[in-house]
């Protein structure tokens, strides 16, 4: 809940077509029924519980009119990066910002594998003499294994038209990085 995205997405809304609304996504209510929801970005794994999630996934039903599609992405679990714990900040990589400034990203990760969540703290510091670019941040993702994720959507009277690796329509591999489902 961040008055200062939705404040950031409305400012793309240059022909003022998109009514902004902030509500909590577990409680989602908005007036009509559509066609397509979109959950882009991996934002589900931000919902860290079951309860969570699967509000989450049964108010986007709710909103959906009969035949529509929910369409969304999560990052696939792989063994190897889920058992890599950093404790000590590694370069992630790096970028210039606005003021022409190289800023170099690094950070530290965790899991719980009882809690299924990654947690990332992060860090912006300038090229030029390693000061903070921002302050640091921690984001929290939880992971789910495709059938949990199958098994949740389902709760939620979803059915799985297609899972690929990409909205182009990769298939999916035990190697793929990535999920992006269509639901019907």
């Amino acid at each position: 809940k961040s008055a200062s995205m939705v404040e950031f997405a409305a400012t793309k809304d240059v022909d003022e077509t998109v009514t902004w609304v902030e509500q909590d996504a577990c409680e989602l209510k908005v007036r009509g029924k559509f066609g397509l929801a979109l959950l882009a970005g991996n934002a589900l794994q931000q919902f860290l519980t079951n309860e969570d999630r699967t509000a989450v996934v049964k108010a986007i039903y709710r909103q959906l009119a009969p035949g529509a599609t929910f369409a969304f992405s999560v990052r696939f679990p792989h063994a190897a990066e889920l058992a890599r714990r950093v404790e000590t900040a590694e370069i992630w990589h790096s970028y210039t910002d606005v003021t022409g400034s190289q800023v170099i990203v690094s950070g530290t990760q965790r899991y719980d594998a009882s809690t299924q969540v990654m947690t990332h703290e992060t860090y912006r510091q300038y090229a030029v003499d390693g000061t903070a670019a921002t302050e640091p941040t921690v984001t929290s993702v939880r992971y789910s294994f495709p059938l949990e994720l199958e098994a949740a959507l389902a709760a939620a009277r979803f059915e799985i038209e297609a899972t690929y690796v990409d909205f182009a329509g990769t298939p999916l591999t035990d190697e793929s990085a990535a999920t992006a489902s269509a639901l019907v």
